[in-house]
């Protein structure tokens, strides 16, 4: 995999699970809290102090890992690919993951601003030399939301300067072969784009 001078680069990320709580949006429209420590068994739902955990572990087991792309305007384009095939939305109602592989210009990018833990504004050259643990930060009525195979659908809820920590790993420099991680031909050259 060759690594080029673009100032544009892919990189993985992975969400801290600790510090993040989702919500399984029932179909009744009460919010049940859970967290990943929270199921110990296959079958829900199961009681855990004040959360309601209704998920079953073994479509939670693995790295959920994403994809995102990185520009040196502070902004960062994300386009997430997830290795459990979740969907992944970001911002207010903006879907900007897409499910099993299937990709659209329309429902795909998103921008915002990641931050060290003490609110600064993150450099790309801050994530390339370190490979650091950033935080992307949620204002009110900002949310996360995961939608996997079942379709339930899973969301974080930001109060206002709510961080969310990611842990980054640099995997490309410049998009030479995309494909390497499961980019779909349409998704290769509308990144290629994207990063000019």
């Amino acid at each position: 995999m060759g690594i080029s001078n673009s100032r544009s680069f892919l990189a993985k990320i992975k969400f801290d699970d600790a510090d993040i709580v989702f919500f399984d949006k029932h179909p009744f429209g009460k919010n049940y809290e859970f967290r990943k420590s929270h199921i110990t068994t296959s079958h829900g739902p199961e009681k855990s102090g004040d959360a309601l955990a209704s998920y079953s572990p073994a479509r939670w087991d693995g790295p959920d890992y994403a994809y995102f792309i990185g520009h040196d305007d502070y902004t960062y384009k994300i386009q997430f690919r997830s290795g459990t095939n979740h969907a992944l939305y970001l911002g207010a109602g903006v879907k900007i993951g897409y499910p099993l592989g299937a990709f659209t210009e329309s429902n795909t990018t998103g921008s915002f601003a990641l931050f060290d833990a003490n609110l600064n504004v993150v450099t790309l050259d801050d994530i390339t030399t370190n490979n650091a643990s950033v935080y992307l930060k949620l204002n009110q009525g900002d949310f996360i939301k995961r939608q996997v195979l079942d379709d339930k659908v899973y969301t974080f809820s930001g109060q206002q300067g709510t961080l969310v920590k990611l842990n980054i790993e640099i995997v490309e420099r410049g998009f030479d072969d995309l494909a390497n991680y499961g980019f779909s031909r349409s998704a290769q050259q509308f990144l290629r784009l994207d990063s000019n």
